[in-house]
């Protein structure tokens, strides 16, 4: 299910003002979310230090925000959650 603030997000979106990478890890988190660091670098392939640089920026720009927490099912530490 779609959260009307997701939606709006989505609506407001210009896919042109966005990086490739950018988008993966928008169209990842909307369809998938909401997902630690770690297994957004394992759906996408991107290196580490990569996916925190354009999440960051999509939180910036405020279409990424913290949904929670979960744990990294490899370290069982807990992780942050992020979304849209």
């Amino acid at each position: 299910m779609i959260q009307q603030t997701s939606l709006q997000a989505y609506i407001l979106l210009d896919p042109e003002d966005l990086t490739n990478q950018q988008r993966r890890i928008f169209n990842l988190l909307s369809s998938d979310g909401p997902l630690s660091d770690a297994e957004i670098v394992e759906h996408t392939g991107l290196p580490t230090s990569c996916v925190n640089a354009r999440r960051n920026e999509l939180i910036d720009r405020g279409f990424v925000r913290k949904r929670g927490t979960k744990k990294n099912y490899k370290t069982d530490r807990t992780v942050i959650a992020w979304g849209v």
